[in-house]
């Protein structure tokens, strides 16, 4: 069975009402979008520079810090009422010979997910279709 490369893994945080600076989880956001009403995203960039991911890798590497980052009473949404939402956005690059692949999401990585109340968007891009898109650029 294939596996497929971690290729982009954003954190987004919606929220209504937040006054101040924006909260760091871990650093500030690299993109914040203002809507109505109140509304403000955040995004995280999370992708390590110096290291290949896999789906496993992501699961160990960042189980823990979501629980220090979003959990844990030290978090910048410990005790918020505000209303808010959080999406670990993640892109996942197959390798275009592959009939399928496979992605194992560890329990630990889930439970805390889970906890957070955080939702998961995979979205899955084919190496061949990339490589096309790269260049289509040049």
């Amino acid at each position: 069975m294939a596996g497929a490369s971690v290729i982009g893994l954003v954190l987004r945080l919606d929220v209504r009402g937040w006054e101040g600076a924006p909260p760091r989880l871990p650093d500030d956001p690299v993109k914040i979008e203002t809507g109505r009403d109140t509304a403000q995203s955040f995004f995280y960039d999370l992708m390590p520079k110096d290291v290949a991911l896999d789906v496993e890798s992501l699961c160990v590497r960042f189980a823990s810090r979501f629980e220090r980052w979003i959990l844990s009473a030290k978090s910048p949404l410990a005790g918020c009422e505000l209303p808010y939402r959080l999406a670990l956005e993640t892109g996942l690059l197959y390798d275009a010979d592959s009939q399928f692949f496979e992605t194992r999401w560890s329990a630990d990585f889930l439970r805390v997910a889970g906890e957070a109340q955080m939702e998961l968007i995979v979205s899955h891009y084919r190496a061949e279709h990339s490589q096309a898109l790269i260049s289509e650029d040049d």
